[in-house]
């Protein structure tokens, strides 16, 4: 068998094998009493190793518990406005605008303070808002007199236009000119004046009387047919003129009274003609002066 050898506390050891157990433990006892040596010096870092797989997400945690509420905060501010300065309301920290002077006010200690004014001064151009808009609602109130434009060049016409109501001094003579150029003038159509209808067939028709009551503003010729012994009543025009009255008996002839006021007889006695002849059409031409009924009694036939 080969020899073993081995180093204790600087000392070799040789034995063979047949004494190799007994030397081992003496070998042992031997290391065990031995001095330790001084600590060697440290090794330099090994290189780092390749960086390991990321492990899975955990799971999520349970929710917290909710929190306290938090105080409550302090009062928001407000904005008041109006047309005229604040009074009474509001509070400490709000703000006011007076939309026509068009200034700021703070509420202060429990009264407004007026901050000033956000408006600017008025334009130098000839549009200011004095002037033409002074209630500023957006409207122009005047304006200048226009330029010349072409009536086909306006837009949104009215297709009609109503008529404007306005006093009789819009009829002088300053306002109606040129009436000289026509020379021969004809009413078409019916004349309001005053609230009397004038009408170019009122000229001419015969108006019939069914009462005993001439009414002297629907015509100037008036016709009555006599059936019975009455008396006249004469309703005025509105304005002087000529008329004619007819008076019609028939076969028995009736007495026929005037008014006794406000009318005047052209007879040599001043006093009504008699028209009761029967059988017979009485022509009576009348002038008013605009106070008396002028009469003249112009025969029969």
């Amino acid at each position: 068998m080969g020899k073993i050898e081995t180093n204790a506390g600087g000392k070799t050891i040789v034995f063979d094998s047949e004494n190799k157990i007994l030397e081992l433990v003496r070998v042992q006892k031997m290391l065990e009493q031995t001095t330790p040596g001084p600590q060697g010096e440290q090794g330099p870092q090994g290189e780092q190793g390749p960086q390991g797989e990321q492990g899975p997400q955990g799971e999520q945690g349970p929710q917290g518990i909710q929190g306290e509420q938090g105080p409550p905060g302090a009062d928001g501010r407000t904005w008041y406005s109006g047309t005229v300065d604040p009074s009474a309301e509001g509070a400490d920290g709000d703000f006011f605008l007076n939309r026509t002077t068009w200034h700021v006010f703070e509420k202060v200690s429990g009264s407004w303070v007026d901050r000033g004014t956000i408006k600017g001064a008025d334009g130098t151009g000839d549009m200011n808002t004095s002037v033409y808009d002074p209630d500023e609602d957006g409207k122009v109130v005047s304006a200048g007199t226009a330029d010349t434009v072409e009536w086909t060049g306006v837009q949104n016409k009215p297709s009609a236009f109503s008529p404007t109501t306005h006093g009789n001094d819009k009829h002088s003579a300053s306002y109606i000119t040129k009436i000289e150029d026509d020379a021969t003038p004809k009413l078409a159509g019916d004349l309001d004046l005053n609230g009397k209808k004038f009408s170019k067939a009122a000229m001419y028709a015969v108006v019939t009387n069914a009462t005993t009551t001439i009414d002297f503003g629907t015509g100037q010729y008036q016709k009555r047919t006599v059936t019975a012994a009455e008396t006249l009543t004469f309703t005025a025009p509105f304005a002087p003129g000529h008329f004619t009255l007819e008076l019609v008996q028939g076969a028995t002839g009736y007495a026929v009274g005037f008014p006794s006021t406000d009318v005047v007889w052209l007879t040599d006695s001043g006093s009504a003609p008699d028209v009761s002849e029967a059988g017979k059409t009485h022509i009576i031409s009348i002038f008013y002066n605009g106070t008396s009924f002028v009469c003249a009694y112009l025969g029969a036939f």
